[in-house]
């Protein structure tokens, strides 16, 4: 499973996308700039929570990986662990 930041990092940038095009578009419909700038950030910041969820959740369902990928996760995952596990016992911080 991804880390929450990646997660967050990804639905600030998917975000930033879909209002540049959102605002277009309802710019496009309404004629107004204020109008088009509001639904835009609405629709972005429903969106935004919606896409964190909708991420979390699929990162926990197992299905749709190859087999060699569950093991690049679990090694990587077991690598990481080992590495925490050191940096606290040598006083070092993880960021």
């Amino acid at each position: 499973m991804e880390t929450k930041t990646r997660t967050i990092t990804k639905a600030v940038m998917w975000q930033i996308m879909g209002l540049i095009s959102m605002s277009t578009i309802a710019y496009i419909f309404t004629g107004s700039i204020g109008q088009g700038g509001t639904i835009a950030l609405a629709g972005a910041a429903f969106s935004f929570f919606m896409y964190v969820i909708y991420e979390r959740a699929w990162g926990r369902i197992g299905w749709g990986f190859a087999d060699d990928h569950r093991e690049n996760t679990r090694a990587r995952t077991d690598m990481e662990l080992h590495q925490a596990r050191s940096l606290a016992v040598s006083g070092i911080s993880p960021i």
